[in-house]
């Protein structure tokens, strides 16, 4: 997707305050991007990967928003997953543009909410999130970032990573969850927030030398 498509489906640009004297490299000061879903799906598109697609019977799932539950405001996002495949992933994603970045390593953190019915020690689904430069489109363009049903309830799922970001390109953030089980599950998500901020370089470690 173009940042010209972007701009015109009022994707936001992810600011990053300024050095002193107009000085080029943005300082580590990010401006945080937050959503819970109040007036819409704030951009967020829902998609989805099922290995066998189209060979097999389509994946029967829906991300949609919902008043039922929130852990933020009054909606969230309703997420319907039926795990009839033993497999299938479903998410949300957004591109943000970049263009006022410089073209650089930058640590982008993503948090989220995810809310499960129960808790179970057993038949957990993997909690899956992806930033990058590309759109995802696979399941195995995801990092397993935790699982469900770890608590009965709202539960806060992390995941960061270091990316190199261009002005020409878009940031891609998603974040959703997969199956493994061949059962049909509900889940909700809400209040997602993003930073981004310059990689710090790694110092080198001494050199150290054996005694004699």
């Amino acid at each position: 997707m173009s940042l010209l498509k972007m701009a015109a489906m009022g994707v936001p640009v992810i600011l990053l305050a300024q050095g002193s004297e107009g000085q080029s490299n943005p300082v580590s000061i990010a401006t945080a991007y937050s959503e819970s879903f109040e007036t819409g799906m704030g951009g967020w598109m829902p998609d989805h990967h099922l290995a066998c697609e189209p060979a097999c019977w389509p994946l029967s799932w829906h991300i949609v928003r919902s008043p039922t539950r929130a852990y933020h405001g009054a909606y969230s996002l309703d997420c319907y997953l039926n795990g009839d495949h033993d497999d299938g992933t479903i998410w949300v994603e957004r591109p943000f543009q970049t263009s006022a970045l410089a073209p650089g390593s930058y640590k982008v953190s993503l948090l989220f909410y995810l809310w499960s019915d129960s808790y179970s020690h057993v038949n957990r689904w993997p909690v899956v999130a992806f930033l990058g430069s590309a759109d995802p489109e696979r399941e195995d363009q995801f990092a397993i970032i935790g699982q469900t049903n770890m608590v009965a309830g709202w539960k806060q799922y992390s995941y960061s990573r270091v990316v190199s970001l261009k002005p020409t390109q878009a940031l891609w953030v998603a974040f959703g969850f997969g199956a493994t089980w061949e059962v049909p599950r509900t889940y909700a998500m809400d209040m997602v927030r993003i930073t981004v901020e310059p990689a710090r370089a790694r110092r080198a470690q001494p050199t150290r030398h054996h005694e004699r």
